[in-house]
């Protein structure tokens, strides 16, 4: 909590504002002097209602050389300042270690009430994404973050199930995930998503380029790889409904006229801010 992390400290008045008013409009940032903290849903017309989950306040630290996944969502927006460290919070729930086909069969008998009908949903994006264009054509955008785990983890569920259904073997389809390295990207996260990798034998590709400049690198490479002019491709985001791009997006969409052509999938497009943590903690 705010209290807890600033326990101790002399806070002035300016910082408490800041973070009030960075709550209300869902910008989180660099607040202080060795202090950043993370984010959580805005308020609007859409959603009212002062729905607070949890902000986290890291103060500057050093010695912390790996953070958990919890913790490295929370590196979302901290901006360039890249001495900044945030203490490591706690870790993903035991759900996440499960071997996938048998993550698959935990999450369809999920019990809990706040997040099984969206899970079921999101399995059900992932399985027809995985139907109309096969696991080698469906790319997981896995940057660390929050977000990204989540999907990460149902693709890999809803991946081990499409093979046993159709009878292909799980190590020569193996999850693709696509990672845009950021050249302000902290080390941490870095060392996270390679990590996340090896753990659970992703087939990576990594683009040292802006979002845009990553997919146009990709497409090209599918295509000469292929040799297609224009494959069918699917990649999967962690987008939800109040991100800042998400406009009317739907869990399959079309990418943009000026972008290469592609599908956008969304499965967890309607998931709200305490079911991302109640899955990180399951």
């Amino acid at each position: 909590s705010i209290s807890t992390a600033l326990k101790g400290m002399r806070v002035p008045p300016s910082l408490l504002v800041s973070l009030l008013l960075s709550t209300v409009y869902g910008s989180p940032s660099y607040v202080a002097p060795g202090l950043f903290h993370g984010s959580y849903p805005p308020i609007s017309k859409k959603r009212p209602g002062f729905r607070l989950f949890r902000h986290h306040v890291g103060r500057r630290r050093q010695g912390k050389s790996s953070l958990s996944p919890v913790c490295a969502s929370q590196t979302d927006g901290m901006g360039d300042n890249k001495d900044a460290k945030i203490d490591v919070i706690g870790s993903t729930g035991d759900a996440t270690g499960l071997d996938a086909l048998t993550l698959y069969e935990h999450l369809v008998n999920c019990d809990d009430r706040t997040i099984r009908s969206d899970i079921a949903k999101s399995l059900e994006v992932f399985g027809q994404a995985f139907r109309l264009y096969g696991p080698r054509s469906v790319f997981v955008s896995f940057n660390g973050g929050k977000d990204a785990v989540v999907i990460m983890h149902l693709a890999r569920a809803a991946l081990a199930k499409h093979c046993v259904d159709n009878q292909l073997s799980p190590d020569a389809h193996k999850l693709r995930v696509i990672y845009f390295l950021s050249r302000n990207e902290f080390p941490e996260i870095r060392k996270f998503v390679e990590t996340e990798v090896e753990r659970y034998n992703l087939d990576m590709q990594l683009h040292a380029k802006d979002f845009v400049s990553g997919l146009k690198a990709c497409i090209s490479g599918e295509a000469e790889e292929r040799g297609e002019k224009a494959p069918h491709l699917a990649f999967v985001l962690g987008t939800r409904k109040g991100d800042p791009n998400c406009g009317v997006q739907k869990n399959f969409e079309p990418s943009s006229s000026w972008m290469p052509a592609f599908m956008r999938v969304n499965p967890i497009l309607n998931w709200d801010y305490g079911q991302v943590w109640k899955f990180l903690r399951w």
